[in-house]
């Protein structure tokens, strides 16, 4: 009888942790606040309008249920975060360069 009340008490946690740890993975706009804000704090203050940044950049967004993943890409800067719990963490920058055209005269 006792053996069957703690796996019922341990199930019963794990689904509540389990659930917690899904409801409290960050969501793409809070992405995107961390997102203007890096932006603002790399360019002298200036403040960056989430929305506009949805507008005028590329991203990809991916929740994986227990964390999640984003990708972010305007003109030549990149940067990826991943998310667990409520925590955004900074993955990678990349300032990828735009090919010039070989002319020639």
């Amino acid at each position: 009888m006792c053996s069957y009340a703690m796996n019922r008490k341990f199930i019963l946690l794990f689904i509540f942790l389990l659930s917690l740890i899904i409801l409290l993975v960050p969501k793409e706009n809070e992405y995107f606040s961390r997102v203007s804000n890096d932006f603002g704090e790399i360019h002298a203050g200036q403040v960056f309008d989430p929305e506009l940044l949805r507008k005028i950049g590329d991203y990809e967004f991916h929740n994986r249920i227990i964390f999640s993943q984003f990708d972010y890409q305007f003109g030549t800067i990149s940067v990826s975060y991943y998310g667990f719990l409520s925590f955004i963490v900074f993955e990678r920058s990349e300032y990828k360069d735009i090919p010039q055209p070989n002319i020639t005269v």
